[in-house]
């Protein structure tokens, strides 16, 4: 299973249950679409799809193609566009694992650290130069 992330801007503020829910229906059994995740911020949105494919070329081009159906058939958000499409990179995963789940920067958007830190996997509790 592949980790994409999609990045797309939309002309209007999105609602990321309604940008995930059109994802879903924009997919085909034969895209291997496991999951998908959405966060909103500022007319954008990173959409992180979980894809099942044999190698990462396929679930790249299966995200596009997804992204490709979502943009030509969504009612609800006409001019959106997407940005790029590409394997992404979760640096929090490990704290989160480890931690049982409290991540610092999880309510945060996608590479926006919080608490102020430089590093996003840096716990806000751990010291540091």
């Amino acid at each position: 299973m592949y980790l994409i992330q999609a990045h797309l801007v939309f002309p209007h503020p999105p609602v990321a249950s309604a940008v995930r829910r059109e994802l879903l229906r924009a997919s085909t059994p034969a895209d291997g679409l496991e999951h998908v995740f959405v966060q909103v911020a500022d007319g954008s949105a990173t959409a992180v799809l979980f894809i099942r494919a044999p190698s990462l070329f396929q679930a790249e081009a299966a995200a596009r193609g997804i992204c490709a159906n979502f943009l030509a058939c969504s009612s609800t958000h006409p001019g959106a566009r997407l940005l790029s499409v590409a394997v992404g990179l979760v640096p929090s995963l490990g704290h989160l694992l480890v931690s049982g789940g409290d991540a610092p920067g999880r309510d945060a958007p996608f590479g926006e650290p919080s608490g102020g830190n430089d590093l996003p996997w840096q716990h806000p509790d751990a010291s540091g130069p």
